[in-house]
């Protein structure tokens, strides 16, 4: 079963990609997380992101997500259906 949270809820939030105090002072606005961790048997699956968060800042903010995932796929233009695959490593 899969669990909830950053890199799938196995890490704490020591290390689950969150900014330092120091960083965010710093203008160090980039954080990568893995949420790639997941059973073999749930590849196909239907899956979601929820990031959510507060702002106590006076100004607007633009955020931008870019998600990346490696999946195989095989698309048969004759039947015009797409079928995944297992990752390959």
């Amino acid at each position: 079963m899969s669990k909830s949270g950053v890199d799938g809820g196995l890490d704490d939030v020591g290390s689950a990609g969150l900014l330092s105090q120091r960083q965010w002072e710093s203008f160090y606005r980039f954080v990568a997380v893995d949420i790639g961790r997941r059973l073999p048997s749930e590849d196909g699956a239907s899956k979601s992101i929820i990031v959510s968060g507060t702002s106590n800042c006076n100004y607007a903010l633009t955020i931008y997500y870019h998600v990346l995932r490696e999946v195989v796929a095989t698309v048969d233009t004759a039947m015009g259906t797409v079928s995944q695959g297992p990752v390959q490593g």
